[in-house]
C-alpha cells in the first residue's frame, strides 16, 4: 500500500509560512513593522507545549539577572522590576538623609 501525499499548502496562504531546509522562517515585513522589528534585532524562541513563542529578546537584568518579561530601562541599561524598585527605595532614603 503506497503512503497518500498530502499537498503542500501555499505560503503566505491564510499566513501559512513553509520552514526552509535549515528550518528558517520568514516573519511577514507587516508583522515586523507592527512589532518595530528590524534587521539585527534580537529574538527570544521558546517552545510551549505545541506553540514557539517569538518575543524581543530584552536582556537579563544588570544587577540580579532576572527575567525578562519583568524588565524595564534605567539609563540605558536593563534591570528588573524588583531591582528598580530597590533603587528607588535607596534614591528617596538618600534624598532624605540630607534635607534635615
Amino acid at each position: 500500500m503506497s503512503a497518500v501525499a498530502h499537498p503542500r499548502p501555499r505560503a503566505d496562504a491564510h499566513g501559512i509560512h513553509l520552514l526552509d531546509e535549515l528550518g528558517r522562517v520568514v516573519i511577514p515585513a507587516s508583522i515586523r513593522r507592527q512589532l518595530g522589528w528590524d534587521g539585527g534585532t534580537a529574538l527570544m524562541i521558546r517552545r510551549a507545549g505545541t506553540q514557539i513563542i517569538v518575543e524581543r529578546w530584552r536582556g537579563t537584568c544588570l544587577f540580579c539577572g532576572g527575567d525578562a518579561e519583568t524588565q524595564g530601562d534605567v539609563l540605558g541599561q536593563t534591570v528588573c522590576a524588583s531591582c528598580r524598585a530597590a533603587l528607588r527605595r535607596v534614591l528617596a532614603a538618600g534624598s532624605g538623609e540630607g534635607s534635615a
